[in-house]
């Protein structure tokens, strides 16, 4: 269970990358830039060689069951693969173990279990986590002063910049918000008060879904 643990951190700093970045999930594995936000953000460079490799099972699995309905959907990029092996070579895997996808029945049980418990948890405070998204959504749009008539794309690096000072701003000046992020964080639903903590989080759910429907 806890490789498998590890397969849902490593995809839902993808997942947060494409949160951040306004991509669709379906393109998760499309971005190179994807990569370097997950060597960036892991807390610790050891565990960065092991999840690229969980990375690398993700996509060599994608490939595989490409007629799959599921996987079939989230097909790599030429540029994403080309990245993940390049970065690999930089933070090799550390682990003697051979890792595989497969879940047998028994964990599969636990991890439907588990997903079940956290998809309440969520439901639970569905509302407050939407007033974070709301908010976000608001000093996004503040920030880049968004024209409603054109097409969201993907943040370049100086906007993404801005858009987190804006944050850090409205944080300070947002009771309710700050609030909301402490709550969840003692209620051990995010790790830290941060938007980031927040996607990820979600970033597992939806992965932990995404395991059982397939």
């Amino acid at each position: 269970m806890s490789k498998l643990n590890g397969d849902l951190v490593a995809i839902s700093f993808l997942i947060s990358y494409c949160v951040n970045n306004n991509i669709e999930l379906d393109n998760v594995f499309a971005d190179p830039n994807a990569i370097c936000f997950l060597v960036t953000n892991s807390s610790a460079e050891k565990q960065i060689g092991l999840y690229l490799g969980k990375i690398q099972r993700f996509i060599d699995t994608a490939s595989v069951l490409n007629r799959n309905n599921f996987w079939c959907n989230i097909q790599p990029s030429e540029e994403f693969s080309s990245s993940l092996r390049k970065t690999r070579k930089s933070f090799p895997e550390t682990s003697q173990g051979l890792q595989t996808m497969i879940i047998p029945s028994r964990i599969y049980q636990n991890l439907l279990k588990d997903t079940i418990e956290s998809l309440q948890i969520f439901n639970k405070h569905a509302e407050k986590i939407s007033y974070v998204f709301s908010a976000r959504t608001k000093v996004r749009d503040e920030a880049l002063r968004l024209d409603q008539s054109m097409p969201i794309s993907k943040l370049n690096k100086s906007q993404t910049s801005l858009v987190s000072f804006y944050w850090k701003t409205a944080l300070k000046a947002d009771k309710k918000l700050t609030n909301i992020l402490a709550e969840l964080t003692d209620l051990n639903i995010i790790k830290n008060a941060s938007w980031l903590s927040l996607t990820i989080s979600l970033g597992q759910i939806q992965m932990k879904s995404a395991f059982v429907i397939a």
